[in-house]
């Protein structure tokens, strides 16, 4: 992900997710957090408790800058289980 630019790495993010939030209050460290997004979001509310353990609504990455956290988000962003699916 090295070079592109904020608009070309925002493409990146997985289908089902979307930009939430980002913190670099802190020199040389950067937050970013994604949450899910369309019908994944509105059905991630009709899991119940422990179901929502396992599928979780936000994923975050850090780094030493935006570029570097938001490509740990994108990583760690998985699909919406097959199984929880509507």
């Amino acid at each position: 992900m090295a070079g592109k630019g904020r608009v070309e790495m925002m493409d990146e993010i997985p289908d089902g997710w979307r930009f939430y939030t980002a913190d670099n209050s802190i020199p040389d460290k950067c937050s970013v957090m994604l949450i899910r997004a369309g019908q994944y979001y509105l059905r991630w509310f009709q899991l119940s408790d422990e179901e929502q353990e396992k599928v979780g609504l936000y994923v975050s990455g850090a780094g030493y800058s935006f570029h570097q956290a938001l490509g740990k988000a994108i990583e760690a962003a998985k699909p919406f289980p097959e199984l929880y699916k509507i």
